[in-house]
């Protein structure tokens, strides 16, 4: 969860109230390098490497998916193009710079080398194919806290209003969540194997989960993915996920 200290006040805040990083930078990654599973969904915030982003520059480099977390998903299964920005390098970026720079997202320490010269560029963006992205080359995915963070610089880049965080965070929530538990079903089905999953496993691990979510529950009345839009009904939604996973997959006896 995002931090409340830094997000106290009305939803719209001048430029001065734009919320500042964490103390250390490390709570805006998830996971950076060898941490990365492939396994994870991807998500806004991701970074990878050897990108060509349509429109920009024809160069191939690093770059950031930029777009909403709910505009980069059908479903289970990723969009077949996804807006991303270009990551660049540039003078180094401190943290009492934040409240500058609103034309970029600082990624400090993204290689794991205390780097402070790492940002995406919100007007270096274009529309990537999502076929040509090797998961083998993510080499960072933020954290919600960084998430949330780069979507009220990129909104305040096209609007000039700072939108609190807490804000942002509540509209995100279940897609994050569902993301996690998403990854958790991937994970199952490759332990299952003993092996990582190819890219057609995968898709299939997708379509699997994408069923189940959309499976409605006979209390509420409604699919398991809009249970999740309620904070009270998320804990169930999980443990129905982990509960089929644990049945999975099935025995002989059960198919026939």
């Amino acid at each position: 969860m995002v931090a409340s200290a830094s997000v106290a006040g009305p939803a719209s805040r001048p430029v001065g109230e734009l919320a500042r990083p964490p103390d250390e930078s490390s709570a805006l990654y998830l996971a950076r390098g060898i941490e990365v599973s492939a396994s994870r969904p991807v998500m806004t915030g991701d970074v990878f490497e050897d990108v060509v982003i349509p429109g920009v520059d024809g160069v191939r480099g690093p770059a950031l998916v930029l777009a909403h977390p709910c505009a980069i998903r059908d479903g289970a299964h990723l969009r077949d193009r996804v807006m991303m920005c270009a990551v660049r390098k540039g003078a180094p970026i401190r943290s009492e710079h934040w409240l500058g720079n609103f034309g970029v997202m600082p990624l400090p320490d993204l290689l794991h080398d205390g780097g402070l010269k790492h940002r995406a560029v919100f007007d270096l963006a274009g529309r990537v194919a999502t076929a040509d992205l090797d998961l083998a080359r993510r080499r960072a995915c933020l954290d919600e806290q960084g998430i949330v963070l780069m979507l009220q610089r990129l909104t305040f880049s096209y609007t000039r209003l700072a939108v609190d965080v807490e804000a942002l965070h509540e509209s995100i929530a279940h897609v994050l969540e569902e993301a996690n538990l998403l990854e958790e079903w991937v994970e199952e089905r490759a332990a299952s194997v003993a092996r990582p999953l190819h890219s057609s496993e995968i898709r299939e691990s997708e379509s699997e989960f994408d069923a189940l979510m959309l499976q409605v529950d006979p209390v509420a009345g409604t699919s398991n993915r809009q249970r999740l839009n309620d904070p009270m009904a998320r804990a169930s939604v999980r443990r129905l996920v982990r509960r089929t996973l644990v049945g999975w997959p099935p025995t002989a006896t059960d198919g026939e």
